[in-house]
């Protein structure tokens, strides 16, 4: 049930951020690589992190449900039942005195000048909060992923390339050990290929070993099993740069008066409840009412005497008066720390929709400058592309050879990853863009939980 309500609640908490639509984004990680959408799908379960906050879920609720109990009648009694014996010497009979006694009461207020229902307020906003900051470390954890895994893509070609240029040092020594062994060079000769392949080697294992300690950093932050290398992909495909959209998202967010961002709700129910909190302190030194009402029942009787027998029942309602009409200075100080928070709720609202705006500007220009790097990269890795093609149909005609194409293969790859690591640099940017302006589309899972 209460993680019902949790989903529920959230979905409204981050439903004023929805003013974009999936088809206006640019394009996602996720959108590339059907594998990791599940991925970030299922993390929202299976993430020891996410199951971590979702206990602060349940506190949440739970002080909620609380804070409304002020508001709510209370009912309670008591029962007691005893049997006293007097044994004293020069007493003929044991002297026995039996005793019922029960009561029972209701009481429910009546005014306590909004005390009560400012508390139930404030429940809400700190239930709404946080709900709101489950999303928000929903949304980072989301990034991380995409960023981790990007980041493997990138690695795992880093193994390939490493592997390979191992491989050509080692075919460059193999060739020199054998012109040494017929003398043909001297042993210092020698030295620099031997070098080179045990450069060659050690990088081609930190690598390796970087790319382990990637998948296991993976797999924790997923709740999953580290990937097997077979499905992580290869590459990551060319992305169209989306300068529409991402106009149109920065036109709509600077254009708004006030930022719907997390930190500004977030800012905004703070100045809330800390209204609500100071209400609450101006209270403290007026009188509280309270409808009381309730039955009660006394009675008691002798052995020694059937006849000395009586019971008292009462039926009694009424308004109960509570008055602390001097606290020891308590209420000024209260008043005064709640005015502070209130103040500086304020002034942390205004400094920050003074600087969001430059933010997201500055956010979406560094997104631009990514776009035009990937461009770049993607125009050097296409010329490498056909250069070796260029070479290798030269080779086939005798007019080239194999080390002016292997020479060629290793400015290819190099350019391939510096292709790649471009391309995952403008999804990321692309991705954090869409974050701090709009409502990220993984989002939706959050909704689905529980239901």
């Amino acid at each position: 049930m209460i993680t019902r309500v949790r989903s529920f609640l959230t979905a409204l908490c981050f439903a004023p951020l929805a003013y974009a639509q999936s088809g206006d984004l640019p394009v996602l990680p996720e959108q590339l690589f059907p594998d990791l959408k599940k991925i970030i799908a299922d993390a929202v379960q299976q993430s020891p992190r996410m199951l971590a906050l979702s206990l602060n879920q349940e506190i949440a609720e739970a002080d909620r449900i609380q804070s409304r109990s002020g508001m709510l009648p209370s009912v309670g009694g008591s029962f007691t039942a005893s049997l006293t014996r007097d044994d004293r010497e020069g007493i003929e009979d044991t002297l026995s005195t039996e005793k019922i006694y029960y009561n029972f009461s209701v009481s429910q207020p009546l005014f306590h000048w909004g005390e009560r229902r400012n508390n139930a307020r404030i429940g809400e906003i700190n239930k709404r909060i946080a709900d709101r900051n489950y999303g928000e470390a929903y949304r980072l954890l989301v990034q991380e992923i995409r960023t981790t895994y990007l980041q493997l893509i990138l690695v795992k070609g880093r193994v390939e390339e490493a592997r390979f240029n191992l491989g050509q040092a080692e075919e460059v020594l193999r060739v020199t050990e054998e012109r040494l062994s017929r003398r043909v060079i001297s042993e210092s000769e020698a030295f620099q290929p031997r070098i080179a392949v045990d450069q060659a080697r050690l990088y081609a294992d930190r690598t390796a070993d970087s790319f382990e300690e990637l998948k296991r950093r993976f797999a924790a932050l997923t709740g999953r099993q580290a990937p097997a290398d077979a499905s992580i992909p290869n590459e990551i495909p060319p992305v169209d740069t989306a300068t529409a959209q991402i106009d149109r998202l920065l036109a709509s967010f600077v254009g708004r008066p006030e930022p719907l961002t997390v930190e500004a709700l977030t800012l905004r129910d703070q100045i809330q409840s800390a209204e609500l909190s100071y209400a609450n302190q101006r209270t403290r030194l007026l009188p509280k009412f309270s409808l009381v009402a309730g039955i009660s029942q006394d009675e008691q009787s002798y052995t020694i005497d059937p006849s000395l027998k009586y019971g008292l029942r009462s039926l009694y309602a009424g308004v109960s008066v509570s008055w602390t009409m001097f606290d020891g200075f308590a209420t000024r100080a209260g008043k005064r720390s709640a005015l502070a928070r209130l103040r500086q709720a304020e002034f942390n609202l205004k400094r920050y929709t003074e600087s969001i705006n430059g933010d997201v500007q500055r956010n979406a220009r560094q997104l631009t400058f990514s776009a035009r790097q990937m461009a770049i990269q993607e125009r050097l890795f296409d010329s490498n592309r056909n250069y070796l093609n260029f070479l290798k149909e030269q080779r086939s005609r005798g007019l080239s050879s194999d080390s002016d194409v292997t020479q060629a293969e290793i400015r290819y790859r190099g350019g391939f990853l510096a292709a790649l690591e471009a391309r995952a640099d403008y999804l990321l940017k692309s991705s954090e863009f869409v974050g701090l302006v709009t409502e990220d589309p993984n989002l939706a899972n959050l909704r689905g939980v529980g239901r």
